[in-house]
């Protein structure tokens, strides 16, 4: 990290094109990296911990040979202020323990819900409330509200929101928990259909819409009455002069810009 710092802080005083990271994965942690004032939206404004500091670089490209960058703690990867052509390509980022706990719901009552924690997610639980280490286990922040998380991309689910859960927890063994209390469990989301007509002076319009498992539209197809009545006019004019044409197309009198979608 020392090293990192040092090559960027070249790189902006001699204004040089770029910064390569060769194959190979480079750990980053907290007590090495840049601290700045930032404001960051749906966050805290503060004094962050930054590892890449790009503020005012212009012209310039941070590149790697599929390098992989690990953050441990709470670090902010990249800050880029008053930048002007970066390019950042062929590595990927990840933090060595993520700032979200997973879980499984075994069963929902009305009155309790039982979770089973992942594996990889050390928790103990201190005066009824269930808190969660970071990766170096000197940070725990007890649990307020829980998400729906997408197993097959494993990321929050797309469009969730947080639902409030009261953190009064037992652990009935190791690894699974009661929540005691109401918890706002999210919606059924389920995948659905639909479709909607609606009549005009033209004709229907129709419009066919299919939401995947995550609420997000999978599938969506208008029908434009027009749709069907231009092809008319193109037998209308067969053998028309050209004069007559205005007369043939005011006839059909069908939608140029699809207003009526």
């Amino acid at each position: 990290m020392p090293a990192v710092k040092a090559a960027l802080a070249d790189c902006l005083d001699r204004r040089l094109a770029g910064l390569f990271f060769p194959r190979g994965t480079y750990h980053f942690y907290p007590e090495e990296t840049i601290r700045k004032y930032c404001f960051i939206a749906n966050n805290d404004e503060g004094i962050k911990k930054v590892a890449f500091n790009l503020s005012g670089f212009e012209n310039f490209t941070l590149a790697g040979d599929n390098a992989k960058f690990v953050f441990h703690g709470r670090i902010s990867p990249f800050v880029l202020e008053n930048c002007r052509d970066l390019r950042l390509s062929n590595f990927s980022i990840d933090f060595d323990r993520s700032f979200i706990s997973r879980g499984v719901v075994l069963n929902a009552q009305d009155d309790f819900m039982d979770v089973r924690l992942a594996a990889d997610d050390p928790y103990f639980i201190e005066d009824g409330k269930i808190c969660f280490f970071n990766d170096e286990h000197k940070f725990a922040r007890p649990l307020i509200n829980f998400m729906e998380y997408d197993t097959a991309k494993m990321e929050v689910l797309y469009d969730t929101t947080d639902s409030y859960c009261p953190n009064h927890v037992i652990e009935l063994e190791p690894g699974i928990v009661r929540f005691l209390g109401v918890a706002e469990l999210p919606r059924n989301r389920g995948e659905c259909r639909g479709i909607g007509l609606v009549e005009g002076w033209r004709g229907e319009t129709i419009a066919y819409v299919h939401l995947d498992h995550a609420g997000r539209v999978a599938r969506y197809f208008p029908r434009d009455p027009s749709w069907l009545n231009w092809p008319a006019l193109e037998a209308m004019i067969k053998g028309v002069i050209v004069p007559d044409f205005p007369l043939c197309n005011k006839s059909v009198n069908g939608s140029y810009s699809g207003h009526d979608l």
